[in-house]
């Protein structure tokens, strides 16, 4: 086994070693440990870096971790950056359209008699429905403060009749208290004509209620 190591060593190759597979090779690990190998031999070197440097299970996840919370923040910014360019956008194409609407305003100006007639006719239209629309509206407003008065004023004048309607009846009672001293007073007057003449007096006489 040692001369084979040492033949391999020094060659670089084992006899028959082209007619190994690649696979074969490749599955081969660390044989430095094994008995007749010595420590720190450099068979198969290539595929030994490649095991150290392929990463572990928890290091692929951190990194797929990484990559993902990346691409989050760019997409983040990216939205940013897209907003900002649209509101700085909005002005000119407002702007763009007041442009487009007054090219378009000058273009749809008539210059044919009959244009020009055609669209007096509609201007006329259209400032008689303004002010249609403006006298309809006037009288809604006029119409609606006239049943506010309206209604101020019979509520007035419904305070005014329960006045009315009291002072009555004390002005009722009041004549009712007169006639009755009136009719007291006449009676009294009546006896003492009597009693002087010799008359017939103290006679009774029901007083009105």
């Amino acid at each position: 086994m040692d001369s084979m190591f040492s033949q391999f060593h020094n060659g670089g190759h084992m006899p028959g070693q082209d007619g190994l597979p690649r696979h074969f090779m490749a599955d081969m690990g660390d044989l430095s440990g094994a008995p007749g190998f010595p420590p720190g031999a450099p068979l198969f070197g290539s595929a030994m870096a490649a095991a150290a440097d392929k990463p572990t299970a928890a290091q692929a996840a951190a990194g797929r971790l990484q990559r993902a919370s990346a691409r989050q923040a760019a997409k983040a910014a990216m939205t940013q950056k897209r907003k900002a360019q649209a509101q700085r956008k909005r002005p000119a194409a407002a702007e763009a359209d007041e442009d487009d609407s007054d090219d378009g305003e000058d273009a749809s100006v008539p210059t044919k008699p009959h244009e020009i007639a055609k669209s007096k006719y509609n201007h006329v239209e259209d400032e008689k429905e303004r002010k249609r629309l403006k006298r309809l509206l006037r009288n809604r407003v006029s119409a609606q403060q006239a049943r506010e008065r309206k209604k101020a004023y019979m509520s007035t004048l419904e305070d005014e009749r329960r006045n009315m309607e009291t002072k009555m009846a004390e002005l009722e009672a009041k004549i009712n208290t007169l006639e009755r001293e009136n009719f007291m007073l006449r009676q009294v007057v009546k006896n003492a004509t009597q009693g002087k003449t010799g008359g017939k007096g103290g006679q009774d006489h029901e007083v009105p209620a």
